[in-house]
């Protein structure tokens, strides 16, 4: 069964690639590009008029984003694996991420230097350009599904094109660091406990970690898979 669905998942992962090599369509059938939105030219605060605008016809936001994930890994359940057991935390996290996207779309330079940092972290979860577009099927999906009659193809519209601007940037984050690992790997070494809710772990790097002052790292163990907690580095490795 294993082996069943990984060749399910290298079907579906051909399937994606070809579809991003063709010219692409926008979930309503026109013509338009995956990402790549210049933040100099795009109008972000027409699409955030338009989404706040409509933005009750999909509240609450926690709904769509269970319509969402449910509408992709019912599509691509091959995707479930690179998501944590328990989704609670994630779908937190999204909703904050679609907040953070509208209220900052009308400062489109700004969401974008935010959103390349974002996009370079988001290697380590194994997340692919081609990914992004199935999101963006979900996410439609889910709109239309939540809104019903009350939804309208130009909202939809700024819908995808704040998703393009955001995967865009996302896409040249990550593609700005292909050079440095996804990852590390490290051994922990020792584990103190300060406090109840305070510990420090002592890790020893496999590769040299480069270090900056104030930095932080996700950390996550293979006990707890896909899930990850960003930790405050004390010292240099």
């Amino acid at each position: 069964m294993k082996d069943y669905h990984a060749l399910l998942a290298r079907q579906e992962a051909m399937r994606l690639r070809q579809q991003l090599l063709s010219p692409a369509q926008s979930p309503t059938g026109a013509p338009g590009g995956r990402a790549g939105l210049d933040p100099r030219s795009y109008d972000g605060a027409a699409d955030q008029a338009l989404i706040v605008r409509d933005l009750p016809a999909v509240a609450p936001l926690a709904t769509l984003i269970d319509r969402l994930y449910e509408a992709m890994f019912t599509r691509h359940p091959y995707l479930r694996q690179l998501f944590p057991e328990s989704m609670e935390f994630q779908r937190a996290h999204l909703e904050r991420a679609f907040r953070f996207a509208v209220e900052h779309l009308d400062r489109p330079v700004e969401l974008a230097d935010f959103c390349t940092r974002l996009g370079s972290g988001h290697r380590r979860l194994g997340v692919l350009p081609a990914h992004y577009q199935v999101f963006e099927e979900s996410l439609v999906e889910a709109l239309r599904v939540t809104a019903g009659d009350a939804w309208s193809p130009e909202t939809e519209q700024a819908w995808v094109r704040m998703h393009r601007f955001v995967t865009g940037a996302m896409i040249d984050g990550a593609a700005g660091t292909a050079r440095e690992p996804g990852w590390w790997r490290a051994t922990v070494v020792r584990h103190e406990l300060r406090a109840p809710d305070l510990a420090v772990l002592r890790l020893h790097p496999a590769e040299p970690l480069r270090f900056r002052a104030g930095q932080y790292v996700p950390v996550q163990s293979p006990l707890l898979p896909h899930t990850w907690r960003s930790y405050t580095i004390a010292g240099a490795p």
